[in-house]
């Protein structure tokens, strides 16, 4: 890890910033419970697209999880870090566990009181690719005064959607973690005092066999160190992940993909795209914010997206096929 101390222009003149609500998911692929109240609680969570999420998979109550077994001592560290481990599921929102009783996975008004809520720092979340490593950056911006000297920030890497047909029934698993950059239970900073300072930490994890590399994600959070309230937190976006290889084999390159008609008023797009015989294309749209919207593989020249369902505004198009990764913007009208 490697820590920097450098200067930004005071673009946010002593003034607090939106401080973004994180729910952290601990579940089990062999729980039962799991399986009954999760499918709410991502129809709860699409209704409240502000909100980021990642999913832990604590080894109690039930060891032989699969996903629990890629990292177990880290998907444990942070289920003990809240002191929930032994149960699944549980939440936590904004650094604070969140009871059981009554049931929290479906509650409509879940996210209702963490609105609104603001933070002396910004943390930007910057990461890079090579073909064996993913490198992470984490930008700590001090924006407003504040009288911190310890904070614990806590950065690691997940994979947005592992596709694996559970004992419990869940097939589809969204956000999960995979591996820390900083350690189990991340480092214990100093902010910047001034305010328009920053501090920026390094990290690198090597790429690993279980993982979908093009789907792995990383994302810090920053919290007190004594009460484990949620200080600031961020999640690396598509538009910030650059890919480096060590030859020109990989392009991002969107000339290469035609979209239309884009912008759409209805939010159907057709997509004409490069293909290689016999090779799928992986495609990804997201938000502007990064959350996944649909992905799908195909092996035609021709498909079609509809975001009908979607708010107007930009999504980002992503297409791997073979060893070319191409990035196009897609606009929805109305």
């Amino acid at each position: 890890m490697k820590k920097l101390v450098f200067l930004f222009l005071p673009f946010l003149a002593n003034a607090q910033v939106a401080r973004t609500i994180l729910v952290e998911h601990f579940t089990n692929s062999r729980c039962g419970a799991c399986a009954g109240q999760n499918p709410s609680f991502y129809v709860n969570l699409a209704n409240n697209p502000q909100v980021r999420h990642i999913s832990y998979h604590p080894s109690s109550p039930f060891s032989n999880c699969f996903l629990s077994q890629h990292n177990q001592s880290e998907n444990d560290a942070r289920t003990n870090y809240y002191n929930l481990y032994g149960s699944t599921p549980r939440l936590a929102i904004q650094g604070a566990n969140v009871s059981n009783n009554p049931n929290p996975f479906s509650n409509a008004n879940l996210y209702v009181n963490y609105a609104g809520q603001t933070s002396q720092f910004l943390v930007k979340t910057l990461q890079r690719k090579t073909m064996d490593s993913i490198f992470v950056k984490v930008v700590v911006n001090t924006v407003s005064a504040h009288s911190f000297t310890n904070l614990r920030l806590y950065a690691a890497a997940a994979e947005d959607t592992v596709f694996y047909n559970a004992p419990n029934g869940e097939n589809i698993h969204h956000d999960v973690f995979r591996r820390s950059f900083f350690g189990p239970n991340g480092i214990v900073i100093n902010p910047a005092a001034n305010v328009g300072d920053s501090v920026v930490f390094e990290g690198k994890l090597a790429k690993n066999a279980a993982w979908n590399f093009n789907r792995i994600f990383a994302y810090a959070i920053l919290q007190n160190s004594t009460t484990r309230a949620m200080v600031q937190s961020d999640v690396a976006k598509p538009s910030d992940v650059t890919i480096i290889t060590t030859s020109s084999s990989i392009e991002r390159n969107e000339n290469l993909v035609q979209v239309y008609p884009n912008p759409s008023a209805n939010g159907k797009f057709k997509i004409s795209l490069p293909t290689i015989k016999n090779i799928e294309s992986e495609i990804e749209v997201r938000s502007i914010d990064g959350r996944l919207i649909q992905s799908l593989k195909s092996k035609s020249s021709l498909i079609e997206i509809d975001l009908k369902a979607q708010k107007a505004g930009i999504y980002l198009l992503r297409i791997s096929t073979g060893n070319q990764v191409m990035v196009k913007k897609l606009v929805k009208e109305i």
